[in-house]
């Protein structure tokens, strides 16, 4: 999947509690009726086959942390578990229908983070790397534009992860190498551009990203379609552990066309690492602490930065 950016600001990201403005059902009521009927996990749907031929299945799951039960929904593949979201409790009722445990028909909580997960750290890296400035005052205008070449992939999203589109948030089925060649052509430019476009194949040299996106033709392409303190942030893995050497090929292919590349451990999600490369240096000393103060991180979730 590959999402760009532009006239990027956002409001603050926070892990916000299920209840908002209602009161909710019991966590523990919860947990003791899924673990009952399901145990700790659910299959929603299984066996989501891909153009690529890979399947995939969707996954409810409980788990106990800080004093109260959570519930997630997966995407995994096998054991590989490749997206994952938090579920909000649904309101309380004073009825007494065991539907309202039905886990399949609860909200996402779009404003959780997983700290557990690398897709954070790529978020943080569009403040922490200086290419999108924090500021609570600016109204949130930030303009999206995800590709993805797999069709399905939106039909699960819009089925079973709440996915609301509008005209400052679109889905565009393309292959990702395609689109950014067409928006080289076009003149388009892009702020920031996510690309997290993974085999999930652990006899692989590189899991992530795809070997595609790391072509002359195709970097030069991304140099091209951002803006002038633009970035480009990849999610890196190596499933055979060869972390030093994922790194300095993913980096080395990117050399030519960005005159800064810099790749960091993901810090709770090893062996997943982040690369961000730019035209410019635009990372300052401090940013990174003063984006967990911005985004409001829970003391559990600070870390310290390794760079690969």
């Amino acid at each position: 999947m590959l999402s760009a950016v532009h006239r990027s600001f956002i409001t603050p990201i926070v892990d916000v509690c299920d209840s908002e403005h209602y009161e909710t059902i019991s966590d523990r009521d919860a947990a003791g009726y899924f673990i009952n009927k399901y145990g700790y996990r659910r299959t929603l749907e299984k066996s989501i086959c891909l153009k690529d031929g890979s399947c995939v299945d969707i996954v409810d799951t409980v788990a106990y942390k800080g004093g109260r039960y959570f519930f997630v929904r997966d995407i995994a593949a096998g054991q590989i578990l490749l997206s994952r979201m938090y579920l909000k409790l649904p309101q309380k009722s004073e009825s007494s229908d065991v539907s309202i445990y039905d886990t399949s028909n609860w909200r996402i909580n779009k404003t959780a983070l997983d700290f557990f997960s690398y897709t954070t750290t790529m978020i943080e890296e569009m403040f922490t790397s200086g290419v999108v400035e924090m500021s609570k005052d600016t109204a949130a205008q930030m303009n999206i534009t995800v590709v993805d070449i797999e069709p399905k992939t939106l039909e699960i999203t819009k089925k079973w992860f709440d996915l609301d589109l509008d005209d400052r948030h679109r889905v565009v089925i393309m292959d990702g190498v395609e689109f950014i060649k067409r928006a080289a052509e076009e003149g388009t430019k892009y702020d920031v551009i996510h690309i997290d476009a993974c085999k999930p194949d652990p006899s692989a040299d590189l899991a992530c990203p795809l070997k595609i996106f790391l072509t002359p033709a195709t970097v030069e392409n991304l140099s091209k379609v951002l803006t002038d303190k633009g970035a480009v942030i990849l999610n890196v893995i190596n499933l055979q552990g060869k972390i030093q050497e994922s790194a300095e090929l993913v980096k080395s292919s990117f050399g030519d066309a960005f005159k800064v590349c810099t790749v960091k451990m993901a810090p709770y999600s090893h062996p997943n690492m982040v690369m961000t490369c730019g035209r410019h240096d635009t990372r300052k000393k401090g940013l990174k602490e003063k984006y967990i103060k911005f985004a409001k991180y829970p003391k559990s979730a600070e870390y310290e930065e390794v760079f690969v």
